[in-house]
């Protein structure tokens, strides 16, 4: 039989908490709405539930569960994985872009499923003697789902079994040969509405992404690697959220490289509505100062790319006026939008 309590409050009404024998009052707690502190506690009367409760919530881990996300992204069993880097070479790894776009979600919902039964502990510690406060979780609130996130925390553990590329535990029909190479910051999020690197890329087909097809147990040779790539695949994308971009050095190594051996380069801005066109180019236009402010993690990367800019453009100068011809030639401008056209013709 089910125990039914209800309290109405003067302006609005108030959900029913449920309570069932066979459960530890979870379900109410799940509900609380505008329920006052001694009606929780009525969800856990009696010794028994109590224990109950305190022994559930005390099982509760604070981990991420690397398992479900493999699960629920079809990646392959790592045991069954024979991977060596030159099975499949660096510049032919392509991954479908719907199923990183995929894979990124998988791991965001489960940090937010996280912080809701993070909070839902905090809660039920405060009202509940057997309830233990809840263990801290191993990222910070909110945390968004950057480059750096991700292989820090799921794709290097993902792949130490065999010490490997993500691309080597792709489904097979998530793997293709890339028509672009995505050229990003690891701190800019992959995935927070239109103004993330995964919103910008738009349209289906393979990508080859650093994050995936690179090793990310072996470090060494970075820059030749990357320069081979582009001028294997032929095309550069860069989404441009903000300026950050041209605020890492490492995005305008590749940019040099495909500069250098002539590749396409096209800068991508975030699908946003027609009263937002001109906003990139704008924020564009007030933020870049020059490639020379530019950072890396390690100064001596910095030293290395720096001379290598002077030394393909002449001066960091002459590398400026090449990155805003560029971003100029391709982001859309205030002039774009339909109403200032419409003004702008003959009556």
């Amino acid at each position: 039989m089910a125990l039914h309590t209800e309290r109405s409050l003067r302006a609005r009404p108030v959900k029913a908490c449920v309570i069932r024998q066979d459960h530890t009052g979870i379900e109410g707690l799940r509900q609380v709405g505008s329920f006052k502190l001694r009606n929780l506690r009525q969800a856990f009367t009696g010794d028994t539930r109590r224990q109950q409760a305190g022994a559930m919530y005390s099982q509760r881990k604070r981990m991420i569960d690397l398992e479900a996300i493999a699960s629920d992204s079809g990646l392959e069993d790592p045991n069954e994985v024979c991977w060596s880097d030159t099975i499949v070479l660096l510049h032919e790894r392509g991954v479908d872009l719907y199923w990183l776009l995929n894979f990124v979600r998988a791991v965001n919902d489960q940090l937010r499923s996280m912080e809701r039964e993070y909070l839902e502990q905090e809660r039920a510690s405060l009202i509940v003697d057997n309830i233990p406060a809840p263990e801290p979780l191993p990222f910070a609130f909110n945390e968004e789902i950057t480059p750096r996130f991700l292989v820090q925390n799921l794709i290097v553990p993902l792949t130490k079994v065999f010490a490997g590329p993500l691309y080597a535990r792709l489904p097979i029909e998530c793997r293709g040969s890339p028509s672009r190479f995505v050229s990003h910051t690891w701190d800019t999020s992959l995935l927070s509405g239109p103004f993330s690197t995964l919103a910008a890329l738009r349209g289906a087909g393979y990508v080859w992404i650093d994050i995936v097809c690179y090793n990310q147990h072996r470090a060494e040779s970075i820059a030749t690697d990357m320069k081979a790539v582009v001028e294997s695949i032929g095309e550069l994308h860069i989404p441009l959220i903000g300026i950050a971009p041209f605020e890492r050095l490492w995005c305008l190594w590749e940019l040099l490289c495909a500069h250098t051996v002539n590749a396409k380069v096209k800068i991508v801005e975030p699908e946003v509505t027609q009263y937002d066109l001109g906003m990139m180019m704008r924020y564009f236009r007030e933020k870049f100062k020059s490639v020379e402010i530019a950072a890396t993690t390690l100064p001596e990367d910095r030293e290395q790319i720096l001379a290598a800019i002077v030394s393909e453009f002449g001066s960091t100068r002459r590398a400026d006026e090449y990155i805003r011809r560029l971003v100029e030639g391709t982001l859309s401008k205030e002039s774009d939008k339909p109403w200032i056209k419409d003004d702008r013709q003959p009556s």
